[in-house]
């Protein structure tokens, strides 16, 4: 990966707030209000932990609060694969900055993981026209400027990837470094619940369960 410091904000308008509810929040109410470009949107404080209520998910010590705020020219933005973009993206900021980065690993859906502890998690929010991409890390080992350029610098790398050559060089580096995979998870969408052993994501981000009769159930969020 090419080093380009600083060249994402080419791409991306930065806003950064002291102390804000939720960088998701404020991506929702700046699209309400005319916003239609690429945006980043970075709070050194957030009272709102969306990223861990809406997935059921215990809050993790962020103090890295970011949002990705994209209007997508490409189907692909709403398909499930762009969780694995933003994952690995993290994965590879963490890899090269963080003390144990060499321990890093993924557990479906959305965490990011050092030596088993949770220090990062993904929340996607996809609407008709745009796309926020929320980022929550625990970067306490970190000096904060430089992780949100390296992690961008990261995104739009594999973001990249993914355009020209699909999903399936991100599945395999998500894949290489998977954490739960084997293991028995609980899918929940709509009204429905499925459960059964993880084996696989397939190459259209779709995750392959196997249920407890033996057959094969293949689900994308």
């Amino acid at each position: 990966m090419k080093n380009d410091a600083g060249g994402w904000l080419k791409q991306y308008n930065l806003l950064i707030f002291e102390d804000i509810d939720s960088t998701n929040e404020e991506a929702k109410r700046l699209v309400k209000a005319g916003v239609n470009s690429d945006l980043v949107i970075w709070a050194k404080s957030q009272t709102k932990n969306n990223l861990s209520s809406r997935n059921g998910l215990a809050p993790i010590s962020g103090n890295l609060h970011l949002s990705i705020l994209l209007f997508p020219k490409e189907d692909i933005l709403y398909s499930s694969g762009m969780s694995f973009v933003a994952s690995v993206a993290v994965g590879q900021m963490l890899a090269n900055f963080h003390p144990n980065g060499g321990n890093v690993s993924y557990k479906w859906p959305n965490e990011i993981k050092i030596d088993d502890r949770t220090v990062a998690q993904i929340l996607l929010e996809p609407y008709s026209d745009y796309l926020i991409i929320g980022v929550e890390i625990n970067i306490l080992e970190l000096e904060i400027n430089k992780a949100i350029d390296e992690f961008m610098k990261s995104f739009n790398y594999w973001f990249d990837i993914w355009k020209k050559k699909g999903l399936n060089p991100i599945r395999e580096k998500w894949l290489s470094k998977r954490n739960n995979i084997g293991e028995v998870i609980t899918v929940i969408f709509g009204n429905n619940r499925i459960s059964g052993v993880f084996e696989d994501i397939t190459e259209n981000g779709s995750i392959k369960i196997i249920l407890a009769g033996g057959q094969e159930y293949y689900i994308k969020l």
